[in-house]
């Protein structure tokens, strides 16, 4: 099966396809639910709720970053829907542009909230956000035939916005190009 994914070989047969997706998938869904806890909690039960909703979100964001990648045509659903409604989600509700979109306001919208440093190792901050929206906004400004998936033309709106959001995080002083 690895061989044929090499050679670009690939048909829904391919069992390391269906993990991915799945394995992806869980991953959103346990985001959508630690979000739906979240959300219900109040300030004094979380600590530091908001920034914990926005890792939340940054991370939900990463798992569907990586579904469009590899998939394209993904059924997108946030912590409003229930689980029982997964199965009516069309795959095609929202083109890549569409869910582009949405992942990278999702970064963008995180980085607003999210601190600069955060007090533990690993937790995500500021400039991860901002560093991944500028990857997801890198892919969108690529726009490609549906299709044949060919770059068909290139948005330099988006470019700039690229080269903004890498001027913030570089600013920071903790990263370079």
């Amino acid at each position: 099966e690895v061989h044929r994914m090499e050679i670009f070989d690939v048909d829904a047969t391919n069992g390391f396809l269906d993990s991915k997706w799945y394995h992806l998938y869980c991953s959103v869904q346990r985001c959508n639910s630690a979000l739906k806890v979240l959300n219900a909690a109040t300030d004094e039960q979380v600590k530091e709720r908001s920034s914990r909703i926005a890792e939340m979100k940054v991370l939900r964001a990463h798992y569907y970053f990586e579904l469009s990648r590899l998939f394209n045509k993904i059924p997108y659903f946030d912590e409003n829907v229930e689980i029982q409604d997964y199965p009516n989600i069309k795959n095609d509700e929202f083109d890549r542009n569409e869910i582009l979109s949405k992942l990278a306001k999702e970064m963008t919208d995180a980085a607003q909230v999210l601190p600069a440093t955060q007090p533990e190792v690993g937790r995500i901050h500021k400039y991860i956000a901002l560093a991944y929206a500028a990857k997801i906004k890198l892919y969108q400004a690529y726009q490609q035939d549906p299709t044949t998936h060919a770059v068909t033309s290139i948005n330099k709106d988006l470019l700039r916005e690229v080269v903004s959001l890498c001027d913030q995080v570089s600013a920071s002083g903790r990263y370079s190009l």
